[in-house]
């Protein structure tokens, strides 16, 4: 569904701009807010939605990418947009973006429990959502 949002943003955000434009209009306001949808498109749609460890390996998935990484090649976890995107760091540079919904906090522990050297932890924001499940 996210993609398919994003979609119709910007496609009613560009009539918006072009009406706006030919009307001699307030056009800046809708130039501010096809900005704003471009850059939810970027930062959401390369986030994984989908996120599964078999063995050593971590399977990624997000709208525009999928990979693989061996756990022991992760060496950072960081923190992004206060919690709700977490940033999986790996030894030779390749990073993956990790959006934290509803049961990201049972998974960190899951996989924290298996390989107690993994370098992620539950912020507040992942206990948050789980929570409240959001």
């Amino acid at each position: 569904m996210w993609p398919f949002a994003i979609a119709i943003f910007g496609v009613a955000g560009c009539a918006a701009l072009v009406a706006e434009i030919i009307q001699r209009g307030p056009w800046p306001l809708f130039a501010m807010f096809l900005l704003g949808v471009g850059w939810m498109a970027y930062n959401s749609l390369r986030a994984s939605y989908e996120l599964v460890v078999s063995g050593e390996q971590i399977t990624w998935r997000s709208f525009v990418g999928k990979g693989q990484v061996l756990m022991s090649d992760v060496v950072s976890v960081r923190s992004r947009y206060s919690g709700s995107v977490q940033v999986f760091e790996c030894a030779d540079g390749t990073r993956f973006r990790v959006a934290v919904l509803q049961g990201y906090r049972p998974f960190i522990e899951a996989v924290a429990r298996a390989h107690p050297n993994f370098p992620a932890s539950v912020g507040r924001y992942a206990r948050l959502v789980d929570r409240t499940r959001w």
